[in-house]
């Protein structure tokens, strides 16, 4: 008695239960277009710019996107001959038949009142037939599937199915195109220009009843399919595209019109990505197959050789036995004198090693995977003050302080877990050594990992650095002193700069200003009787001049008045006039804000960096061109001077004698500032000042 073989599903989306993660990504989904929905629907009447184009691309996207749908269940369906998928296919090709006759009678796309002799309600007709289309099909498809165990009742000739179903879909929409075109006046009035009539309610409530029908039609028919799954989340957003542009907004070129043809998109393209990622992962699946058939094939074929060879050469390695016999009884001889050497090798290396070890000036620690001390040489024992017997078998914690041992734990079962073999300790924090006294003392550590034996073993090799740190200590101390020292010296010279500057504007320049005017009394009143004399008091006048001028040249150059009396900025622009008359080098200043105010130091850096830079400019950079920029906010000050001079390579040593990079760096070290200079040979010098302000008072009001 012929026994018939037992029915097993293939792997097609129809047929396969959801992974959970495909039931997680569709209820995000769903709960996603629900949300929005929410978000938009207060909305829905808001008119919005008519988008003509809009509307061509929305409907060919559709068209294009069903029939590849289309296409796909058809293809499905010739492979596992479901008529369930024949119906949903032909649901699918009938909607994109629908969409080309929504296009093309869409009054004002192609012609006033649409093509195919379509009038005002002709549109919104075809948009109750096509939304009707799918509901319908989940339908039948709902009631044809029998489930996901269920063999399917399988059609003869599936191309004659496929046929029929394709005539069929293209006969009645094409009957249903007729009716809203040329049966137009027999239809009720549903859209008054743009707008809804309230006969479009009974018209809408009865495609959203479709809809909802074939949710509770799709939802219980137990267990789902992964198809059913994304079916369901395609008629949740076909329920929102009907209710945003057919119920809840006020008609054409709304925000409810715009919206909810952008979710009948995403129903239409939803099963057509899932479909496809199926179709990818069966091809996956029948490369694999067939690969895997290659091999077991290649195997075969290799296995069959093998066994060739192999009775081929049993003959010959029976007859060669007995000579190899001897062979290896030579050769065990030689093996158990060469094991016995490499013994003794190793009882060298070992006792090597433990020389090695002892003698080693650092701490050297080994603990299990329990930490448990299983090695502690000769330095660790001065080192912590304990002996290696104490040690030996102890726990390493003795050698922590207990508020470090949760932590050293935790770091070292994270260190076991790394790929690393090993890692400096102490690099971010010191480490805190225990010795037996009691006394906690700094230590430096490296530790490394070995895996033996399925157990693995931690080494730690420790180096007491308490006096290093006192020296680290005593240098940071130093270099505060120094820098506090620079301080006061930088500023003990612009207060003496600004002193001798006063008394030569204020004294000396003025004395010379008087005695030259009393000569030029002196030589108008003409008191000189002769030639000569009245020539020696005119020039006598003219070296007044001079004096007086290069007295002021002079004062201005060690601290300028103004900067004192008017503040930074007028101070700096009076350097960069000064420089253009001085050097014939165009010179450009900007200041953000222009009513900036700095009090000192930040103001009397910002002026010197400035004042050095334009030095080392006349001196070196052979410039045409000089641009300073000074920008202040709450934080920080920011200063940029950059020359098209021939610039410098920054590598090479500096000059003797040469102090002027060095200067710039110490000015704006002193007011914690951060110095960038970019240049190179050919291309101009470009320094870089950041300044931050220490607190309120760095800034003047």
């Amino acid at each position: 008695m012929a026994v018939e073989p037992q029915y097993t599903p293939q792997p097609f989306l129809s047929n396969l239960p959801p992974e959970p993660g495909q039931r997680r990504f569709a209820l995000a989904v769903t709960l996603f277009s629900a949300l929005t929905f929410i978000a938009l629907a207060p909305f829905a009447k808001l008119p919005l710019a008519e988008v003509w184009g809009f509307i061509p691309a929305y409907q060919s996207a559709i068209v294009v996107i069903d029939l590849t749908t289309a296409l796909l269940l058809f293809g499905q369906f010739a492979i596992l001959r479901s008529r369930a998928l024949l119906a949903l296919a032909s649901g699918y090709l009938f909607t994109a038949f629908m969409a080309v006759a929504h296009m093309l009678t869409f009054p004002g796309l192609f012609a006033p009142s649409g093509l195919l002799g379509a009038g005002s309600q002709t549109t919104a007709w075809l948009y109750m037939f096509w939304h009707a289309a799918l509901p319908l099909a989940v339908i039948a498809y709902a009631r044809l599937d029998g489930g996901l165990d269920a063999e399917p009742q399988r059609l003869g000739r599936p191309a004659i199915a496929i046929a029929g179903c394709v005539l069929a879909a293209l006969v009645l929409a094409c009957a249903l195109t007729l009716l809203a075109t040329a049966g137009h006046d027999g239809m009720p009035a549903i859209m008054n220009g743009n707008s809804y009539t309230l006969g479009m309610i009974s018209a809408v409530a009865s495609v959203w009843v479709l809809n909802v029908v074939a949710l509770f039609a799709l939802w219980s028919r137990r267990p789902h399919s992964a198809l059913d799954l994304w079916m369901l989340v395609v008629l949740c957003a076909w329920f929102f595209d009907i209710a945003l542009s057919a119920v809840l907004n006020a008609g054409r070129f709304d925000l409810g019109f715009y919206a909810g043809r952008i979710y009948g998109l995403l129903a239409s393209s939803l099963i057509l990505l899932v479909l496809l990622v199926e179709n990818g992962k069966l091809y996956a699946r029948l490369a694999a197959a067939l690969q895997g058939e290659r091999r077991e094939r290649q195997r075969a074929q290799d296995k069959t050789l093998e066994l060739n060879a192999l009775n081929e050469s049993l003959e010959r390695r029976v007859t060669l036995r007995t000579a190899e016999f001897d062979e290896i009884n030579v050769e065990l001889q030689a093996e158990v004198g060469e094991r016995e050497r490499a013994e003794s090798d190793a009882d060298d290396a070992r006792q090597r090693l433990a020389g090695i070890i002892e003698s080693a000036m650092d701490a050297i620690i080994t603990v299990d995977d329990q930490q448990r001390i299983v090695l502690f040489n000769s330095a660790a024992e001065v080192l912590f003050d304990c002996s290696q017997n104490e040690a030996l078998g102890a726990s390493l914690d003795r050698f922590i302080p207990e508020r470090f041992r949760a932590s050293h734990a935790e770091h070292i079962l994270r260190f076991g877990r790394a790929a690393i073999a090993t890692r400096r300790m102490a690099t971010q924090r010191v480490v805190t050594g225990l010795r037996r006294s009691g006394e906690e003392f700094p230590i430096e550590a490296s530790i490394s990992q070995l895996a033996l034996n399925s157990s693995k073993y931690y080494t730690v090799i420790v180096r007491d650095v308490t006096e290093r740190m006192r020296s680290e200590e005593a240098l940071r101390r130093s270099k505060r002193e120094l820098d506090e020292m620079a301080a006061v010296s930088a500023t003990a010279r612009e207060q003496e700069k600004s002193r001798v500057a006063r008394e030569l504007h204020d004294e000396l320049a003025q004395a010379l200003t008087v005695l030259r005017l009393d000569v030029n009394w002196l030589r108008q009143r003409g008191l000189a009787s002769d030639a000569p004399s009245a020539a020696k008091l005119l020039a006598m006048e003219k070296m007044l001049e001079h004096t007086v001028a290069a007295t002021r040249r002079i004062a201005a150059d060690l601290r300028p008045l103004m900067l004192d009396d008017l503040g930074l900025v007028p101070a700096a622009e009076w350097l960069v006039e000064n420089f253009k008359e001085r050097h014939g080098i165009d010179c450009r200043i900007a200041v953000s804000p222009a009513d900036l105010k700095l009090a000192d130091p930040h103001a009397t850096a910002v002026f010197r960096i400035v004042q050095e830079s334009l030095a080392n400019v006349a001196r070196h950079a052979e410039a045409a061109h000089v641009e300073v920029n000074i920008a202040c906010s709450d934080a920080e000050i920011n200063l940029r001077i950059r020359d098209d001079g021939c610039g410098f390579d920054l590598s090479h040593p500096r000059k003797p004698n040469s102090f002027g990079l060095v200067g710039l760096r110490e000015r704006a070290r002193l007011v914690d500032g951060e110095i960038n200079i970019d240049t190179a040979p050919g291309r101009g010098t470009s320094i870089e000042v950041r300044i931050p302000f220490g607190g309120p008072s760095g800034r003047a009001a």
